[in-house]
């Protein structure tokens, strides 16, 4: 369980850069999906905090505030994955996952 809340800590924080942050999220989807003590920790602890963290990633458009077009990239690519690995969580482990529309 410390390892997912290491590698949640990092998705949460904005300070990182979003390709560290992608990675971390890979990593917590991986362990979501093999630990059940893991997904445990996941919904009675953090999972409010992370759906807002993710509903709440800043997707600039051509005018906006993003340093560059891979940023942006990026940050949407980073928003899908999310998505669609509570999606793919709710999928095969029950209800108590929120459907990302």
């Amino acid at each position: 369980v410390s390892c997912v809340i290491f590698a949640l800590d990092i998705v949460e924080n904005s300070d990182y850069k979003y390709k560290l942050r992608r990675g971390a999220l890979a990593v917590a989807r991986e362990l979501l999906l093999r630990s059940k003590a893991c997904r445990e920790y996941l919904c009675q602890e953090r999972l409010r905090e992370f759906t807002y963290t993710i509903s709440d990633i800043r997707i600039t458009s051509e005018e906006g505030t993003a340093t560059s077009s891979n940023e942006n990239d990026s940050a949407k690519e980073m928003q899908k994955e999310a998505c669609l690995m509570l999606s793919n969580l709710a999928t095969k482990f029950g209800h108590i996952y929120p459907r990302m529309i």
